[in-house]
Formats: structure tokens, sequence, C-alpha cells
């Protein structure tokens, strides 16, 4: 399996290489967008972070896109906003053209509007999470039209990785292995993710709630049980430990599903990621000299900062658990 790790700099395509890397994407604050649109209207999944997850200037780009390049690795530009209008087409094709110059190995995208400039500009494209592919007609669709690969969404479980990986062959699956886990489905997500508001998932939390029934009688004690229940377990859903997400305990079965894993955080410090690379090629590497599950659990590297927080033993961090 590949390693699909995000860059947001030149300057860490060489210690990710160094750490065995097999694959990047990344995003780029692009002037145009940002002139036209500003910045809590995306074009890509953390467009809003600008400089914090995304490259800050073409002329960065250009040459981490050289330097990918020459290491003979491939290195995709997201543009997987959820939905794009037509108005906005120009503006991307623009982009599309410059990466396209630059030597990009191509496109992940989630509206299907933008397949026809993949194809013109005889770009690559790969499928992304928030196109909510789910079942193997949705991929065969995909697949027709000429997607690369197909990622998995977060929220899938392996009895449908399995079901699509076995019953749709000529294209590549990945899935997701560590950071930002989230219950919710990416491809029905219409909040905005940045650093001034905040994700609407985790911020309605925030603040006290007060529950009233519509006809203005006073709600049974049993019924306020199960709301409040409803409320605990929602809170435990975007707890500090479940947003790490880690799959690290699934790397034996992911080799027989998918092609890549991804590791997202384009947010993460450079050292980090390292780790993560790192950590995550080794678990590969005794994944596949494993006879089984338990002898992969017994030899695998552990993700140590959740072991020693403890927050394994909860799983409340797994992906697909």
């Amino acid at each position: 399996m590949k390693v699909v790790v995000p860059i947001r700099s030149s300057e860490q395509v060489k210690p990710f290489l160094d750490c065995g890397a097999d694959e990047f994407y990344c995003g780029v604050v692009f002037d145009e967008w940002m002139y036209k649109y500003g910045s809590l209207i995306e074009y890509n999944r953390r467009g809003s972070f600008h400089l914090q997850a995304n490259f800050h200037s073409e002329q960065d780009l250009n040459k981490a896109v050289h330097t990918v390049k020459y290491s003979g690795k491939e290195i995709y530009l997201t543009i997987n906003a959820i939905r794009i209008c037509e108005e906005q087409l120009p503006v991307l094709e623009h982009l599309i053209q410059i990466v396209k110059d630059y030597g990009m190995s191509g496109l992940i995208i989630s509206d299907p509007i933008l397949i026809p400039l993949c194809q013109a500009y005889k770009m690559d494209f790969i499928i992304s999470s928030c196109a909510n592919v789910i079942n193997a007609e949705c991929c065969r669709m995909y697949q027709d039209f000429g997607a690369k690969r197909i990622i998995f969404p977060r929220n899938i479980c392996f009895h449908d990785m399995e079901l699509i990986s076995s019953n749709v062959k000529g294209i590549e699956f990945e899935s997701f292995l560590m950071n930002s886990a989230c219950k919710f489905t990416d491809g029905n997500c219409l909040g905005t993710h940045n650093t001034e508001y905040g994700s609407l998932c985790t911020y309605i939390d925030k603040y006290p709630k007060y529950f009233h029934s519509f006809t203005n009688e006073s709600i049974r004690a049993d019924v306020m049980q199960k709301i409040l229940n409803n409320a605990f377990y929602y809170k435990q859903l975007f707890s500090n430990e479940k947003g790490l997400g880690c799959a690290q305990c699934d790397i034996y079965h992911l080799q027989h599903v998918a092609d890549s894993v991804k590791i997202v955080g384009r947010l993460l410090p450079t050292e980090k990621l390292c780790q993560q690379i790192d950590m995550t090629k080794r678990n590969i590497e005794i994944a596949s000299q494993c006879e089984s599950e338990d002898e992969y659990h017994k030899r695998m590297q552990d993700p140590k900062e959740l072991i020693s927080s403890d927050i394994c033993r909860t799983g409340m961090s797994c992906y697909y658990r």
C-alpha cells in the first residue's frame, strides 16, 4: 500500500520523502478565487484555513511539484468542495491550466461537474471521500468517466470496503488512516471548517441546551432521559479522543481492500507527520509478513501517543471500530 500525505510547503517534501511518503496531496491559496469569492466559499475542504493548511503561493507549489516529480512520486491538488456552481468553473479552469503546466499529477475532486475539465486537460482525477462513494454501482459510474481512484468515506465499514473492492476491478481504492476522524458523512456536510468560526458540529456542544415540547406540554421524565442520553453520546462522538483518528491496528485488513492509505493533517507540524509516516511504513511492512491479524497486533508498532494517554483502550480514536 502507498502512504499518501498532505503538504502545505515545498520545505516539507524532502523530510516526508526521507520518511518514506509515496504520494502527496495539497491545496493552494489561489488569489483569483480569493478576490472573487473570499475565504468562506471554499473550493477545497481546507480552503478557509489559508496558509495554515495550503500553499501560500503558486510559485512555492510549482517548486514542490517539481521536487516531487523529480523524485518519481505523484502529487495531487485538492479541488474537493462538495458543490461547485457553473459560475465558478472559469476560475477553477484557470487554476487547472496553471497546475497542469507545473506538471501536477492530477486532481482530487468531489463534484462531477469538474470531470469534463479533467478530461479536457487530460488530468488524472481521484474521487474524494466527499463524493460519498458507498457502493459498487457508484464506483463503476466514476470508473466509466475515467477516475483513477476512489477514496472511501471516513464512516464506511470494512464489510462495505471489501464488497466494493472485490466487485470493481481496474480502479484504485484509498482509505483513511490517521487524524481528523469524524462520525458524520463528508459528502453531506455543508459546514465551513475554519479558524474564525470553527466547525458547527463541534461548536454546537459548547452552548447550553434547553428542551421544549412542540405542544408546550411538560416532557415526560423517561423521554427527557432519552434526550439527555442522546446528548451525552453526541458529545462522545466529538470528544478530543474521537477527533484524533487512527487505524494502525487495521492495516492488516486494509492491505486487502485498499491500494493506498491517507494520513490527514494539513494543519499538523512536519515533525508529527514524519513520525506518523515512519510508523505507517513500518506497520505496512510488518503486516505484509504476517499470516493473521493476531500476529500483526503482536508485532506492530503502537501509536505511542495514543497508548500512553490510554485513548486506545477506550476505542474512541479508532477509525473503523
